[in-house]
This record gives C-alpha cells, structure tokens and sequence, in this order.
C-alpha cells in the first residue's frame, strides 16, 4: 500500500507590502513546497486568508519565503492550479462583457515617475476595445488629475462608466470581474488579472524603461507567463 503523503504546512507572514505582492508571495511559496493539495497555509491575515481555499488553511507552520521575483512566479517552468487552493472567478456572475481599467497613483507618486500612467494610454487602448459597453475603472487615487482627465474623456459617451475606490479588498473583487483590464504596471491588477479575466494589457513604453527587471524583460522578449495573458500597448 503506497503510504499518504505527509501534509506540509507553510506560515505566511504578510509583509508591509500591497495585496497584490503577498498574494504572489503565497502562490511562490505554494509552488515551491506543494504536495498536490496536500497544504496548509498558516496566516492570521484576513486580506490572505478570504482569498484562500478552506481546505487549505491550519493551525501551524514552518516555512517561509520572504524574497519575490516575479520573473520567478509568472515565468516558472513549474505552476500551480489557483482554483485549487484559491477562490477565483470561474465564472462571471452577469453575461455581460465589462472591461476595467485600474489607474494606480498614491505611493506610485513617491516610488517612480514613470509609473504613473498618463490618460493618453488608456485612452488609446480604449479605442481599441470599443466594443465594451460597460466599464469599471478602479483607482486607489481618485482625485488624481489623470483620473480627472480620463473620466471627462468623450470617448466614454454612451457607454455605462462606474468609478470604484474602496478597499483594497473591494477594488480587487470588481476588478477581477472585468473581462479584460488594462492597467498601470502593478501586482495589484496583475493579480486581479490572475484570480479573474486571464486578460491584461500594460504599457509598452513602461516596460522598456524596466531594463533590470527580468519580469519586463521577458515580456518584452515575447516570453509568455504563467496564469494570465499580458500584452504591451
């Protein structure tokens, strides 16, 4: 008789990071020590564990990781299935088609002029994916004068348009039902990506600026990533 396979138990520190940083952490952390499902994520955090599979979580751990690539995460020649440890979007809940933009500002202020967005980019995408009628745009920095600018934009005439900015938690479960994202160079719309549509585009300029990341320059080199479908515009 082939003996069980022991359960490995993991601890997960959430770090002073954003959602979508821990959330890649954990599926880093997962692919390295799984045993089919024979987990157990230890984490006290509650942004962690409401994205977690029941089954998955315990009482104890051991192990931890705290470095992230995500040249490592999204570019593995080994990978995980998300729908077995955690609550994605199978399926949407409307039959409608929604596309969603995630504009993020605040911290990005402080961290790299680049990565701010301008509307100019959005705005360019919009025009290519003028088939959505519906759109959700979620921001983390709503008074910010390129959202200001995107919302007066009369490419969004005739089109249902909602602006979300609420809690991180909140942002990420609308912005995962979108069919496709377009988005500024974040974990957090990557993630939201992952766990939802499969579908993002980010900025092309952004990336060819990103020369000692390993994660752009893949994607600029045509490689193709783990989990979702990331195109440059």
């Amino acid at each position: 008789m082939q003996r069980e396979k022991q359960i490995q138990f993991i601890k997960f520190n959430y770090m002073r990071a954003g959602l979508g940083n821990n959330l890649l952490r954990l599926i880093d952390l997962i692919t390295i020590y799984k045993d089919n499902i024979k987990i157990k994520i230890n984490t006290n955090n509650i942004k962690i564990s409401r994205f977690c599979k029941p089954n998955i979580l315990g009482s104890k751990g051991k192990k931890n990781r705290k470095s992230l690539l995500l040249s490592e995460t999204l570019f593995r020649k080994e990978k995980i299935d998300l729908d077995l440890y955690f609550n994605t979007v199978k399926t949407h809940t409307t039959k409608e088609d929604i596309l969603g933009i995630h504009f993020r500002g605040t911290d990005f202020v402080k961290w790299k002029k680049h990565s701010i967005i301008p509307p100019s980019f959005f705005l360019d995408s919009l025009e290519q994916f003028n088939n959505y009628s519906k759109i959700y745009v979620v921001t983390d920095d709503p008074t910010h004068n390129n959202i200001k600018e995107l919302m007066s934009s009369n490419i969004f005439i005739g089109k249902s348009v909602f602006l979300f900015s609420n809690s991180e938690y909140s942002d990420f479960a609308i912005l995962s039902r979108t069919n496709k994202i377009i988005a500024s160079p974040s974990t957090f719309s990557l993630c939201a990506s992952m766990f939802g549509p499969k579908d993002i585009v980010y900025p092309k300029k952004y990336a060819t600026l990103e020369k000692n990341s390993p994660f752009w320059t893949n994607l600029i080199n045509g490689e193709k990533p783990n989990y979702t479908n990331i195109f440059l515009k």
